[in-house]
């Protein structure tokens, strides 16, 4: 299928209001693209809060120095397994051959490929900076071992139910509490409760969450339960 392109013009102002830089970017339209048809797979490259909440508290209960990076075009620099055309962009088409298309050969914003094409380039780039650091310590020869997480331990239906050793499946160093309370009937209108709860992990929070119960509490107690099991969820 032929994807159509599309020109986006942004404006970037700087803190006191004023023009920094116009901003050109040429997108292409994917969402007519269709799974198993003009691609296999996708995802979007976005980290959940509660999981950078977590690396920071952790960071953060450990004393350690956190860095931030940014690289710049690095969602572009990528090649494309799969053939991709395109129409000839709005300014730039060729007066002698209109008809002609393009085939793309790195990603480009809009593409359902771009983000799997990002992170198999990402992967390929933090495995090269991870054998660099190994160099540059001395320990590129040194023999790997098992992750706390043991990948050979499947989470598969115990049909048995034989007890498993939950020790397998966390060991941090760091106790992971939780708090909760419920408002019962605090909604007049509803008569529904408010469960309010919070995590912590060691000494700082992660997450919190306040909001108004799905169903009624006949009392204060099944509105402490109901809190109770959403902080858990």
């Amino acid at each position: 299928m032929l994807i159509n392109l599309k020109w986006i013009f942004k404006v970037k102002l700087d803190e006191f209001g004023g023009v920094l830089e116009n901003k050109a970017r040429l997108v292409a339209k994917g969402f007519r693209q269709e799974e198993g048809i003009d691609f296999e797979e996708s995802f979007a490259p976005v980290a959940r809060i509660e999981a950078i909440r977590i690396f920071i508290s952790n960071a953060a209960h450990k004393n350690m120095t956190v860095y931030q990076i940014d690289v710049n075009t690095a969602f572009l620099n990528d090649e494309l397994r799969e053939e991709v055309y395109v129409n000839q962009p709005e300014g730039f088409v060729d007066q002698d051959h209109p008809n002609h298309v393009y085939r793309l050969k790195k990603a480009l914003h809009g593409l359902k490929q771009t983000p799997r094409a990002w992170k198999e380039g990402k992967d390929i780039l933090l495995s090269k900076y991870a054998l660099e650091i190994l160099k540059k310590y001395g320990m590129e020869s040194r023999d790997p071992v098992d992750t706390l997480m043991l990948e050979r331990t499947k989470l598969d239906e115990d049909l048995q139910g034989i007890q498993v050793n939950p020790t397998c499946y966390r060991d941090t160093g760091i106790a992971l509490t939780a708090y909760a309370d419920a408002d019962h009937v605090g909604c007049q209108d509803t008569r529904r409760s408010t469960s309010g709860s919070a995590q912590f992990l060691g000494d700082r929070l992660v997450n919190w969450s306040s909001k108004k119960q799905k169903s009624i509490a006949i009392s204060t107690t099944e509105a402490e339960y109901i809190a109770l099991s959403g902080c858990y969820d």
